[in-house]
């Protein structure tokens, strides 16, 4: 009798993949608390990003404590990474958005 293996699986993408929807669901609650459950990507710009910024540095994470400012800079690079994906497809348009423009926050003291 043979035993059947599980089919092979490229860890590293399925991390990639996992972070990806880590990284929307966020966004997805931030749009939800704000009101704006449905987006087109013509109302994604850089003001929007600055906005959830915001909110992740507002949010409140064990007990007290908010966001730590890396933890903020790098979803919102990592969100701005993934929009850039729709370019090729003319969904967006990166410079027209003023995303290219967005830059990490600067280490704020912790409340």
């Amino acid at each position: 009798m043979t035993k059947l293996s599980k089919p092979q699986v490229n860890i590293r993408e399925d991390r990639q993949w996992k972070r990806i929807l880590i990284v929307l669901k966020d966004f997805q609650t931030f749009l939800k608390e704000k009101g704006q459950d449905t987006i087109s990507f013509d109302d994604i710009n850089l003001a929007l990003i600055k906005e959830y910024e915001t909110y992740l540095f507002n949010k409140k994470v064990k007990g007290e404590r908010t966001t730590a400012t890396s933890t903020v800079g790098n979803k919102c690079v990592q969100l701005i990474g993934i929009i850039k994906r729709a370019e090729p497809y003319n969904l967006i348009d990166i410079h027209e958005a003023k995303l290219d423009k967005y830059s990490k926050p600067k280490k704020q003291t912790r409340r």
